[in-house]
């Protein structure tokens, strides 16, 4: 029989209050089930947090939507919220070296023979280190030793958006492999918090959305069979179904009862989350010269690491720039591991010295420009509810194993880092976030109509009684609590009549029975003497 608590107990409980959070709740409490949200901090949105710096809008996690297109799951979704999401203008990179910005006719060429390099590692099916590829590609395509000299240090480009360094790259067919969406880089119109308030506020509006902030998730039970038990610091609450979307890297430090299957254990334990922090600047006025939306690829200049300053210049640094005048550079990974030692003010004053002396100048404006306004630096390694970036360095099996829920289909898993094709950006936790609120969806109408069905006593009536199904009937991998009877009749309103009565007349039974319906009509008449019925639709 249902749990004499089942119709008062939340349908879903969230864990985490990302973004794939963020769409998993507005699915499920747009379709009308109850979802309670625990999220470990005092704010919304994991790792997608937009800054105000000097009155500009700054995204200081997520940046762009990646392939977006009209048919992009976020496309609809953005429209019907009314949030605005657009196609930057194309981006014009200058890369500059000690000597200055380089020739464009050197430029082009390590470009292209850098961007045939990698083409010539996606396609290798060769267990051989990352880097080792790339430098045996470049050696083919370029015979000037200076043009060979800049485009082996520009390789190293990929570190910050590879979130661990060229060389840490073992096995190059880890490399490219996924097949992700197609379009063009896209951004939200006022940053990622326009698109993600929306989606929260419009789950809100339902009156079915519960956000509980400072709540960190301890430990999660499936043991009992109908109910699963959420324990945080502060308490514990229970739902039908658990769906924890906390990132890859603070699973670890939540307890599952029963323990998670031994294949999934390794898939956490062995997935690379990367490590990638953004140091952002704004100005009084743009003082950097170039095109109308330049970036900057700065490459070394020393070798030298006893310094914060140092320290950025040994390493090549991806700097965007913005419509307002502010600046970002996108920290690599060696380079966030040798600053750790450094408080926030030095690497900030490091990383502003760095710019104003390596940028180009845009003449008769004054020293004084280059002097920051504001400035910010993420630590996304320090904060505890997300102890890196995103998942890197993976492969199919273990971004699968990270992906499948539990046998019995009441803890699920979202987030960037269960999305195959698309894990490590916003693509990811998106999709994943649909793809559990369709997977929740499915349970918890079967559960319903299990409920509905087991809840049917035929010795409380007098011969028959009428139960509603929905249209069309969904199967069941758990089995129907049994009741007692002697004589019923069952009349099932459903057009699927047909195939309901295909299915038991298919099914196992452990008693002798009968089910008949009867012609042009739905009624089923099911016989039996003493047994309980237990239906095991599959």
């Amino acid at each position: 029989m249902p749990h004499k608590s089942d119709s008062i107990i939340p349908d879903a409980i969230v864990i985490g209050a990302g973004f794939s959070s963020a769409i998993l709740t507005h699915t499920l409490a747009k379709s009308g089930y109850s979802v309670i949200v625990l999220e470990a901090s005092e704010r919304l949105g994991g790792r997608m947090n937009t800054l105000a710096l000097n009155n500009h809008a700054i995204d200081a996690g997520c940046s762009f939507i990646h392939g977006y297109s009209h048919t992009h799951p976020l496309h609809s979704l953005a429209m019907d919220l009314g949030v605005d999401i657009e196609h930057p203008p194309p981006t014009n990179d200058l890369i500059i070296d000690s000597n200055g910005p380089l020739d464009p006719g050197a430029q082009r060429s390590i470009q292209a023979a850098l961007s045939l390099a990698i083409n010539v590692a996606q396609d290798s099916c060769a267990d051989t280190p990352l880097l080792h590829l790339l430098r045996s590609s470049l050696s083919s395509s370029l015979s000037d030793q200076h043009l060979l000299h800049l485009a082996s240090q520009l390789i190293h480009s990929l570190d910050a958006p590879l979130g661990i360094p060229v060389e840490d790259f073992h096995d190059a067919r880890r490399f490219h492999w996924e097949k992700p969406l197609q379009g063009s880089d896209a951004v939200v119109k006022g940053g990622y918090a326009t698109l993600l308030n929306a989606v929260w506020d419009d789950a809100v509006r339902t009156g079915k959305v519960s956000v509980l902030h400072e709540h960190t998730c301890v430990s999660v039970s499936t043991k009992d069979p109908v109910k699963c038990i959420v324990s945080t610091q502060r308490g514990q609450l229970e739902s039908k179904v658990v769906v924890c979307t906390a990132p890859l890297a603070t699973l670890p430090s939540i307890q599952f009862q029963p323990p998670l299957p031994q294949h999934k254990q390794e898939a956490i334990t062995d997935t690379k989350t990367g490590l990638l922090e953004k140091l952002i600047f704004t100005y009084s006025e743009r003082w950097w010269s170039g095109d109308a939306n330049p970036s900057f690829t700065l490459l070394p200049t020393t070798n030298s690491q006893h310094t914060p300053k140092e320290i950025l210049l040994s390493h090549v640094l991806n700097v965007q720039t913005f419509s307002h005048p502010s600046l970002l550079i996108y920290l690599p990974p060696g380079a966030i591991r040798a600053l750790a030692m450094y408080s926030k003010q030095d690497v900030q004053r490091a990383g502003a010295e760095v710019l104003a002396e390596r940028l180009p100048r845009v003449a008769g404006v004054a020293h004084a420009a280059s002097t920051p306004l504001a400035a910010h630096l993420t630590t996304w390694k320090k904060d505890s509810t997300s102890n890196g970036a995103t998942t890197t360095y993976t492969t199919p099996q273990q971004l699968h194993a990270l992906q499948v829920p539990s046998t019995d289909g009441r803890l699920g898993f979202a987030g960037e880092h269960t999305e195959i094709h698309n894990h490590g950006s916003v693509n990811g936790a998106v999709m994943s976030g649909f793809r559990e609120a369709h997977r929740v969806s499915e349970y918890l109408s079967r559960r319903a109509t299990s409920e509905a069905l087991t809840s049917f006593n035929p010795r409380s009536l007098p011969c028959a009684t009428t139960v509603g199904l929905p249209d069309p009937i969904p199967l069941f991998n758990e089995p129907f609590s049994g009741f007692r009877m002697r004589s019923a009749t069952l009349r099932i309103v459903s057009r699927s009549t047909s195939s309901i009565l295909a299915h038991i007349s298919s099914t196992p039974m452990r008693f002798p029975f009968t089910c008949t319906c009867l012609p042009r009509s739905s009624t089923w008449t099911i016989r039996d003497s003493s047994a309980i019925i237990r239906l095991l639709l599959s």
